[in-house]
């Protein structure tokens, strides 16, 4: 049986796009008769406690490297993740290898593992543009993981990108030495689809929220560059009968308290923590707002596509660095805000819930549309990995 390793510093029970990614990889991957392991470190993000090294989930296994915190963490990790992988590639052959993270592939280089196939799911230099760094220490850290980005770009061999944004932005910063392949990633719509009335209503009843709102959705790390501030001021400006709710964990998640409690809107908006089922919070929402100063892709969109939802995203004619746009120009009940404003924002919401829900018809074109552009099966087809399509 041929097998396969992916690698990332983070995996399952870690929750992220990132880690998800992998999940439906190695679905696809299984499904076809390959053997996969994971390889990445023993971190739990979630409280900094340490997972076990080896484990077996979903039929695939899990190997971790220790990692350290603290003073000289970061050398300490490049010396625990290359001892490990060293071992782990020693002892199985492995037909592919899958990176969709640069610490790890730079390691892969220096421990001789060759022909990785490298999935950068960002490009930090782009992700940081137009935010202030906090601290000397701050701009040091960007600094260091753009040049880190950028030498595990040029030790990859193969490099693929989800994106054309992402394809331009590499070609720039590598000063076109390096020509990465656009590949799609893909949609699972066995899991995001539309909802029953009965299911969202049981759903709403289950996480507590008025069946009588207009609900609006925000998911993702609670980070700078997504913006959910500008979501939870707006709520201000908008009628009593609209509640949003954001999903995710992250730095920002004290702001965006203090923002609540500043303009008296603990009623009006719910932090939820980050969940492995965010299906379910699509399900319930009217609505998902894309507030993202810059996306290297935008896989929480399809989500919300495909599940129903209307889209609410500011256009790159106000200054944002997404793909939106161009993911969803056949798709309907898309509404674009020209202005990265609260006034802006609110004024596109109201107009969104005036105009006609997406007919039923209209949801099953989306997802018609979405499902053939976006496949992980032609995704893994698409690294030159055999697999029979269907």
């Amino acid at each position: 049986m041929k097998k396969i390793l992916l690698m990332n510093v983070l995996y399952k029970p870690n929750i992220g796009g990132v880690e998800n990614s992998l999940s439906e990889i190695s679905k696809v991957l299984i499904g076809n008769g390959y053997k996969v392991d994971v390889f990445c470190s023993n971190r739990n993000n979630e409280d900094d406690t340490h997972l076990d090294l080896i484990c077996k989930k979903d039929s695939t296994e899990i190997y971790r490297y220790n990692y350290e915190y603290g003073k000289l963490s970061f050398f300490k990790n490049i010396l625990n993740s290359r001892k490990a992988l060293r071992e782990l590639t020693d002892e199985n052959k492995y037909s592919f290898i899958i990176s969709r993270n640069y610490f790890l592939t730079i390691v892969a280089a220096t421990a001789g593992v060759k022909n990785v196939k490298y999935v950068p799911p960002e490009v930090s230099y782009y992700s940081n543009k137009g935010l202030k760094a906090t601290s000397l220490k701050k701009l040091g850290s960007d600094n260091a993981k753009f040049l880190l980005q950028l030498s595990a770009l040029i030790l990859s061999k193969d490099v693929y990108v989800l994106s054309e944004s992402m394809f331009n932005q590499i070609r720039q910063i590598s000063l076109k030495l390096i020509t990465p392949k656009v590949v799609n990633p893909g949609i699972n719509l066995e899991r995001f689809s539309l909802p029953s009335l009965e299911e969202k209503n049981k759903l709403k009843d289950f996480y507590g929220i008025s069946k009588n709102k207009k609900l609006l959705l925000a998911l993702g790390r609670f980070s700078e560059v997504k913006q959910f501030n500008l979501a939870i001021s707006t709520m201000a400006l908008l009628p009593s009968d609209y509640l949003l709710i954001l999903v995710g964990s992250g730095p920002e998640r004290e702001n965006y308290q203090n923002i609540i409690n500043n303009n008296n809107l603990k009623d009006r908006v719910l932090l939820f923590n980050s969940t492995t089922s965010p299906e379910n919070f699509y399900k319930m929402a009217d609505v998902f707002l894309m507030t993202s100063k810059y996306e290297s892709f935008g896989q929480t969109i399809l989500e919300a596509c495909v599940s129903g939802l209307q889209i609410i995203s500011f256009s790159r004619k106000s200054g944002v660095n997404t793909n939106i746009e161009l993911m969803l120009s056949e798709c309907e009940g898309i509404y674009l805000v020209e202005e990265q404003s609260t006034d802006a924002l609110a004024n596109t919401i109201i107009q969104s819930f005036e105009n006609k829900k997406i007919e039923h018809s209209g949801i099953i074109k989306n997802q018609n549309i979405l499902s053939k552009r976006y496949s992980w099966n032609n995704f893994v087809s698409s690294l030159n990995i055999p697999i029979d399509k269907f």
